[in-house]
């Protein structure tokens, strides 16, 4: 069935989808209702059958985003962000058995996770989205390092927009209860 008109209220966070027949669908949407995405969706050009095979680029990139909002960057000193980035970096590294994920020397170990992220394959890209996601759940449950961090979007909020991209991404993944599980079902529920 393809949805017709799209109707999302700047005061709230949900969409009401309408069909033809004025049957309504409301659901969750993204922190940003773009006019692209409210056009992909008029169209029916987003996906209707989940994949498990691979993570689009623009899915990859957004989950930096979340990073960004959640662990903060990176700073030239000694920080909880760093800190918090070295620590994602040198577990893979462990995991994988080797020294660097990425090789390019006086990298910040934000910048190597982002890099490694942008071209790994599909399977490595769910272990750093996993990984990272556990770290976000864990640290920012606890206030005093949500201030350290910076962070300007909690750990529930995270994770719904992560869950939210991968069914927007038709991606058949999602995060729960610190893991990536596969999401067995044919169709995308948008």
């Amino acid at each position: 069935m393809w949805f017709h008109l799209v109707v999302a209220l700047p005061s709230s966070s949900l969409v009401h989808i309408y069909n033809q027949s004025c049957a309504v669908k409301t659901s969750k949407m993204a922190k940003y209702e773009i006019f692209s995405k409210r056009q992909k969706i008029l169209r029916g050009d987003v996906p209707d059958v989940f994949t498990y095979d691979r993570i689009p680029l623009p899915l990859r990139v957004q989950v930096i985003h979340i990073w960004g909002d959640t662990l903060g960057h990176q700073k030239n000193y000694p920080d909880m962000a760093g800190e918090t980035y070295t620590a994602l970096h040198d577990k893979l590294c462990r995991e994988y058995g080797c020294f660097d994920l990425v090789d390019e020397s006086y990298v910040s170990a934000e910048d190597k996770l982002r890099k490694y992220l942008e071209t790994c394959g599909t399977e490595n890209a769910l272990d750093v989205i996993e990984l990272s996601f556990r770290y976000i759940d864990t640290l920012l449950r606890d206030g005093n390092a949500r201030y350290r961090l910076g962070s300007i979007t909690g750990a529930a909020e995270a994770i719904d927009e992560l869950n939210e991209r991968f069914r927007w991404h038709g991606v058949g993944y999602q995060f729960e209860s610190g893991l990536i599980i596969r999401v067995d079902s044919a169709v995308s529920p948008l």
